[in-house]
């Protein structure tokens, strides 16, 4: 499905899938997915796997979305992109059974930095005419890009070609990129799960400074380490049967739709 109005747009890398529930009484909370692929390679199918499947049985829409990828473009590319695709999910999930107000973002890797980025830098949804409140949470899997700017700054010289050629070499992009840095900038922040692979170099230290920066502005932040994985298989796991990252992520939709409950 085409999200992008525009006879410039990219009918593969600007288009989402959607996986309804069999049976829909009432809206459903939407789940809108976000691939990793270090800004650069993969799509909305690849990482699927049994996402579709667990999350649909659960009573969720769920929605996988692609977006253009570096080098063709740079930052804010990306994440306007997936603001896009929620703009169209706002106005449309209805048709498949979705609630148009209760959107909780996933993303991996790269995804995770650019639903973390959607998530404390509201001016993306509200370029759109977007309420920022119709997002829920956030949910990360094995994320690293929290803070673009600092990581540029202290190795752009040998720093990988993923990085440079995702967003660029000017300083002020760097800064517009890094989620931490929007940190309580906005009225309405939600709340975040960072999910770390224990065999990551780098995710839980970054997933911690984060969490800490989220909760000195008061927004509800939980970090949890998912033993014997790494970066791939924390991914690819969700969703398969008696895997304990599922128990953790069904705990934090619970936590996100709370409030409508009460």
């Amino acid at each position: 499905m085409l999200y992008v109005k525009s006879p410039d747009a990219d009918p593969n890398l600007q288009s989402l899938d959607i996986y309804s529930p069999d049976e829909t009484n009432n809206a459903q909370p939407t789940l809108l997915w976000v691939h990793g692929g270090g800004w650069m390679t993969s799509d909305k199918q690849k990482e699927v796997a049994d996402k579709a499947a667990f999350f649909t049985q659960l009573g969720y829409v769920f929605v996988s979305v692609n977006y253009r990828l570096s080098p063709d473009v740079q930052h804010p590319a990306h994440t306007q992109d997936v603001a896009q695709s929620i703009a169209w999910v706002h106005q449309n999930i209805e048709g498949y059974g979705g609630n148009p107000q209760q959107i909780i973002l996933m993303g991996h890797s790269a995804g995770g930095h650019i639903v973390a980025l959607l998530g404390t830098n509201a001016r993306f949804m509200l370029e759109l005419g977007l309420d920022p409140q119709i997002i829920r949470g956030i949910l990360v899997v094995d994320g690293v890009g929290f803070d673009v700017e600092s990581r540029m700054r202290r190795q752009q010289k040998n720093f990988s070609r993923m990085y440079t050629q995702a967003f660029g070499s000017h300083e002020e992009d760097w800064t517009d990129a890094s989620p931490v840095l929007h940190v309580g900038t906005h009225t309405y922040t939600p709340r975040f799960l960072m999910l770390c692979a224990d065999h990551s170099n780098q995710a839980p230290v970054a997933a911690h400074i984060f969490s800490e920066a989220l909760k000195a502005a008061k927004i509800p932040a939980q970090v949890t380490v998912i033993s014997n994985k790494d970066h791939g298989t924390i991914n690819t796991d969700i969703g398969k049967y008696k895997e304990v990252i599922n128990m953790v992520i069904e705990d934090f939709l619970k936590e996100c739709f709370l409030v409508d409950s009460q």
